[in-house]
C-alpha cells in the first residue's frame, strides 16, 4: 500500500512495473481518478487521519477487502465474462467503451492490464476454446464450426487454430478421438 496525498509516490512506484499490486490511498478524489490510469495501481479514497498508524491500518483494511469497487470500476470482469458466456455474439467494443465514458485505446489498454489480452484477442481466445470443444464432437463437420465460430473463411479458421493449439483442426479432431 502507498499512501500519499496527491498519488505521486504510487504513480511513481508503477513506472518500475512491479509484479504485486499497488494500492494508492488518497484523500483527494481527484488524486483518486487520476491514480486509475497509471499501470497496476488500485486507488482508494481514503479519510484523512491523525497519524501513520491508523493510516496503514486502513490501508491494510481496504487490502483484506479486497477493494471490489476500485478494483474493477469499469466492470471489465463482468464484460469478460460475458465474452465467455457468448463468444459468438457480435460485440461493439466502441459502444461498450463508451457506455464505461472511456475511449476506446484506454479501453483496451485497461481490459489488457486486467486480463493479458486486448478485447478482441480474449473473444477470438474464447471462439477457439468453443471451436475445440466442438471438433471434439463427432457429429458436427469442420465447416460447420468455421461459420458457426464466426470465423470468416476455412483458412483464416485453420491458421488460427493452428496457432491456438499447434494442430490443425483434423490433427486434433483425430487425436481427441484417439483417447
Amino acid at each position: 500500500a502507498v499512501c500519499s496525498l496527491s498519488g505521486r509516490t504510487a504513480r511513481m512506484v508503477s513506472r518500475f512495473r512491479p509484479p504485486v499490486d499497488i494500492i494508492g490511498i488518497c484523500v483527494d478524489p481527484k488524486s483518486v481518478r487520476k491514480l486509475s490510469l497509471s499501470w497496476g495501481v488500485t486507488p482508494v479514497l481514503g479519510e484523512e487521519v491523525p497519524t501513520t498508524d491508523v493510516l496503514f491500518y486502513s490501508a491494510y483494511k481496504a487490502a483484506k477487502n479486497n477493494l471490489p469497487p476500485a478494483n474493477d470500476p469499469y466492470d471489465l470482469d463482468k464484460i469478460a465474462e460475458k465474452l465467455r458466456s457468448e463468444p459468438f455474439a457480435d460485440y461493439d467494443f466502441y459502444s461498450v467503451a463508451e457506455s464505461k465514458n472511456l475511449s476506446t485505446d484506454h479501453f483496451r489498454r485497461l481490459f489488457k492490464a486486467k486480463h493479458s489480452m486486448t478485447p478482441n484477442t480474449y473473444l477470438r481466445h474464447q471462439r477457439m476454446i468453443r471451436a475445440a470443444e466442438l471438433l471434439e464432437l463427432d457429429n458436427v463437420r469442420i465447416k460447420e464450426i468455421v461459420y458457426s465460430c464466426r470465423f470468416k473463411s476455412f483458412i483464416d479458421f485453420s491458421r488460427s487454430f493452428k496457432k491456438f493449439s499447434g494442430l490443425s483442426p483434423r490433427q486434433y479432431r483425430q487425436m481427441t478421438r484417439k483417447k
